[in-house]
C-alpha cells in the first residue's frame, strides 16, 4: 500500500492485494492520504444518496442478476408512488440530496410512467434524481 500512497505506479498484483484487502480501515486511511494529498484545497466531499428500485420485474433473464423476478412471481412488485416518496423523503430527513432510481426492464413501464414519475418527484422532493442508467 505504500507505493499507492507515495503515487508510485503499481502493477496488476499490487491493485489486486489492495482490492482484496479485508481490512477496510486500512484501506480507507490509504484512500484519505492519498486523496488529500492529490487536493490543493484539503476537502473532501461526499453525498448522502439511497438507491430506491421502483420495480424488480424485468423480461431481461441477466444470468448474474438474482434481484430481478418475472411478472406472474409471487414477490415481484412495482412500487407505487407513495411508496417511492416515503423513501424519498426518508432519505431527506437523514440529509440526503440525491436518489438513484434503478429497477427491471418492465415490459409494462413506457416513457410515460417515467415522465409522469419524475414529475410528481420533482414536485413533492426536493432532491436530486440520478436515474435511468444504461443495462
Amino acid at each position: 500500500m505504500q507505493k499507492a500512497v507515495d503515487g508510485e505506479h503499481i502493477d496488476a498484483g499490487e491493485a489486486l492485494e489492495l482490492f482484496s484487502t479485508t481490512d477496510i480501515l486500512l484501506l480507507g486511511n490509504v484512500a484519505s492520504r492519498i486523496a488529500r494529498k492529490n487536493r490543493n484545497d484539503r476537502i473532501i466531499t461526499y453525498i448522502v444518496d439511497r438507491n430506491i428500485n421502483y420495480t424488480n420485474i424485468c423480461v431481461t433473464d441477466c444470468a448474474f442478476c438474482a434481484f430481478y423476478r418475472k411478472e406472474k412471481d409471487a414477490d415481484s412488485y412495482v412500487h407505487p408512488f407513495e411508496t417511492i416518496a416515503t423513501k424519498i423523503e426518508e432519505t431527506m430527513e437523514l440529509g440526503g440530496k440525491q436518489i438513484l432510481l434503478q429497477g427491471g426492464h418492465h415490459i409494462a413501464l413506457k416513457i410515460d410512467y417515467f415522465e409522469d414519475l419524475f414529475s410528481k418527484i420533482k414536485r413533492r422532493c426536493d432532491i436530486h434524481l440520478h436515474a435511468l442508467s444504461p443495462a
